[in-house]
């Protein structure tokens, strides 16, 4: 059955559409979002009227629960969503599956064909004791061989590998080109048994001499021929036979499961045509039990539909509305990845929202209150950059407002007399996200530090936790006056406590249900950047806290450690990309060696003659040589020299009025395979990039590894307890070990290596992780 593609595309993007809208938008948005599958709770549910609830806890499990059932919207929309796609993927699927059949079909006919044919030709070979017609055309069997060999020698043909060894390169120059393409001896004389008997099968002897007595006739051998022929097609059909039962049952199963997919699809057009009625008890409240069906994208638009649609958020809203009239309420902060603009709001509707559209939530920030004397803070948004700004100022607030920024009414309200001081800094080079407010004077200076203005204090907030010493132990309770659980974030520092103690952790800390470790030290504030505990070492995110895991860490000091899943600083021999590394007892690096990458010669006969702007690669090729082993080392790409040669010379950066290329070719070869690249080398900074697994290109004064009157660059890969490794792209006499300090006192002088940040270059491996302590 023909099923039409275009109904599964449509449905698809209207679920999608659905599925993606619920929870995705600020609630200064939410006014413009259409009903999508409309939800219900129970007939038992609690229905409230607006400031009838007695303490916020009642209201935050309510909202809790609200949100849990949109949660439970979204699911179910992404799930019929689901199985539209898969829908269309079937139907493509077997769209796919006919065309390969009708193929195969075509192909059977056509082989069929071939064998009637083919049949003709053998009903019309003469039998022995006829005689073949004269004016019958027949092809000389010889010929036949002689291209079927010629044929062969040609596939078979290939250019032997090259040999990495200096006996073999001098064994190659000394050969001359007629040498090389000399077949071996008695070669021409060679004939093969194929060929010698096309030239006798048939063929009267010579006068006097007796015919061979197993010699066959042209028709016999021809009807030979023919019959092989023919079993040859009878073969090939029963294949595709078998194969075109394959696809047909590969078709039916497909069908099959697109059939069951429908079966699911079952939609109820008589919710869109009755009315729910809302209850009388509470405005808004949610409908009992019951599932709106969605059959058209008209449909959705329907006013009546967005009512009911948006039944849970209107009862949020009231449940948060109420919250807003007790003393205390959380301020949430959430964090904009993108853009880089912090968010702040006291609803969890919002919170949960922006989450779910991609925004991190970095706890609580701050506590509002709302007494008489409070302070209203007011929230405005500018349309055109995305941005949100927070102010007490009055006259900040009416000028924005003038300027086209949206006024959001009062986000929350500041304490005078609150304890906690929220700090603004400003961000002059910043589009969106502007502003930012904390509790922290550490992230307050450390945003100072890197060019963001101080503009003091905003308002006074209230603190957020309570904390008394209890047998010994400091325990902490919330606004609720609970004991605190599990992790929070206040004045700028995370801190964790056991479960339904209150008490701090100290030590290593897991967040339940995820992989977020963090260090919590004596005073409980979590720590960042380099910790030792026991005989082991890890290293922490400084501004998260975050543990960092399989990643190289390098620190001000003469260390670098590799960090593994767990975390801990590796120790002894262990593999990790293409790189091996060895550790001492501290986790520190003192060996790094290189697997797989390829040395190659700029002699080397593939290309050695061959020209780039007139030069002869083996004279000037010695940077695209290099290059092309960096870029093999750093990004597991394989482009051979003289390709990377061709590069520099279609970006004019190779043999352009002298021969060879310079620093400004390095640069453009690691912008070209983005890898990371780092010049103006200092000698500690080059061993560090090769301890961490990164290779060194080099550009050499007249010395080792070149003659007076040149420079040439050479690669550097490898570390081993203060000596690396160095490849001659040349040849093999400067090959081997050397420190450091010998290849820095050999640096070239030449103004066209030093461009860019030359003559020395390192590249990172870009397979391996690299940070910074802390």
């Amino acid at each position: 059955m023909k099923r039409d593609r275009n109904v599964y595309s449509v449905l698809f993007a209207l679920h999608a559409m659905l599925a993606g809208s619920l929870l995705s938008r600020p609630v200064y948005a939410l006014e413009e979002m259409q009903s999508v599958e409309a939800l219900s709770s129970s007939e038992n549910d609690v229905q409230t009227e607006s400031g009838s609830i007695e303490d916020g806890n009642t209201q935050n499990a309510r909202i809790d629960e609200l949100l849990s059932q949109l949660e439970a919207a979204k699911t179910k929309a992404q799930q019929t969503a689901d199985i539209h796609a898969k829908c269309e993927s079937l139907c493509s699927e077997i769209d796919a599956l006919a065309s390969a059949i009708a193929s195969a079909q075509s192909e059977l006919k056509s082989l069929e064909k071939q064998m009637d044919e083919l049949q003709a030709q053998i009903d019309a070979v003469p039998a022995e004791h006829e005689t073949p017609s004269q004016e019958e055309d027949t092809q000389d069997p010889a010929e036949e061989d002689s291209f079927s060999e010629e044929s062969m020698t040609s596939e078979q043909t290939a250019f032997p590998a090259p040999k990495e060894t200096e006996d073999a390169q001098i064994s190659m120059k000394e050969t001359s080109p007629a040498e090389t393409k000399t077949d071996e001896p008695g070669m021409e004389a060679a004939q093969s048994p194929s060929q010698t008997g096309a030239r006798t099968a048939g063929t009267p002897s010579e006068p006097g001499q007796p015919a061979a007595p197993e010699s066959k006739t042209a028709s016999s051998a021809q009807r030979e021929v023919l019959e092989s022929r023919f079993q040859e097609l009878m073969s090939a059909q029963s294949d595709l036979q078998k194969a075109l039962s394959d696809l047909q049952s590969q078709k039916s199963s497909k069908e099959q499961e697109l059939a069951d997919l429908e079966a699911q699809l079952k939609f109820d057009a008589a919710p869109e045509q009755t009315p729910l009625p809302i209850s009388k008890d509470m405005p808004g409240s949610t409908p009992n039990l019951h599932v709106l069906g969605v059959q058209s994208a008209n449909a959705i638009q329907k006013a009546e539909y967005g009512e009911y649609g948006d039944a849970l958020i209107r009862e949020i809203d009231t449940l948060e509305s109420t919250l807003r009239s007790l003393e205390t309420l959380n301020v949430y902060r959430l964090y904009n990845p993108n853009s880089g603009e912090h968010f702040y709001t006291t609803t969890t509707r919002e919170r949960e929202s922006l989450v779910k559209a991609g925004w991190r939530y970095e706890g609580i920030g701050w506590m509002s209150s709302r007494q008489a004397t409070s302070q209203p803070v007011y929230r405005l948004y500018n349309p055109n950059a995305g941005d949100h700004h927070y102010t007490l100022d009055q006259k900040e607030r009416a000028a924005l407002i003038g300027l086209g920024w949206k006024d959001e009414g009062i986000g929350w309200y500041g304490d005078p007399y609150g304890g906690v001081k929220i700090l603004r800094s400003y961000n002059p080079n910043a589009k969106a996200g502007a502003h930012n407010f904390t509790d922290s004077e550490i992230e307050y200076g450390a945003l100072d530090q890197i060019g963001w203005k101080s503009e003091g204090l905003s308002f006074n907030a209230r603190f957020i936790y309570s904390k008394c010493a209890e047998q010994n132990y400091t325990v902490w309770y919330g606004p609720d006056d609970q004991k605190l659980s599990g992790e929070y974030r206040f004045n700028g520092s995370w801190y964790a406590f056991g479960e339904a103690t209150g008490i701090p952790v100290i030590g290593l800390y897991t967040v339940p249900g995820t992989d977020h470790t963090r260090f919590y030290g004596k005073d409980g504030r979590h720590q960042g950047g380099e910790v030792q505990i026991g005989s082991d070492w890890y290293d922490f995110d400084t501004g998260s806290g975050r543990m960092k895991k399989e990643q190289l860490v390098e620190y001000d000091s003469d260390v670098i450690r590799y960090l593994g899943a767990d975390g801990k600083a590796m120790r002894g021999t262990f593999s990790f990309a293409n790189a091996v590394f060895t550790a001492d007892q501290d986790g520190n690096i003192l060996k790094t060696v290189l697997n797989g990458v390829p040395l190659y010669r700029q002699t080397d006969l593939r290309w050695a003659a061959r020209r780039i702007r007139g030069l002869s690669f083996s004279a000037s090729g010695c940077v695209p040589t290099v290059l092309a082993s960096v870029i093999s080392a750093a990004d597991g790409a394989v482009p051979l020299p003289f390709d990377v040669g061709c590069m520099l010379a279609d970006a004019n950066l190779m043999n352009v009025n002298r021969a060879g290329a310079g620093g400004d070719g390095c640069v453009y070869i690691a912008k070209r395979y983005q890898i990371s690249i780092e010049g103006n080398l200092s000698i500690e900074r080059a061993r560090k990039i090769l301890r961490e697994g990164g290779v060194l290109c080099c550009a050499m004064n007249p010395g080792i590894f070149t003659a007076p009157g040149y420079t040439h660059e050479i690669f550097v890969m490898n570390y081993d307890n203060g000596r690396v490794f160095v490849h001659d792209p040349y040849g093999y006499a400067a090959d081997g070990w050397y420190s450091l300090e010998t290849l820095y006192a050999q640096q070239s002088n030449d103004a066209w290596d030093r461009s860019s940040g030359g003559p020395i270059f390192g590249f990172f491996n870009k397979r391996i992780v690299r940070s910074t302590a802390g």
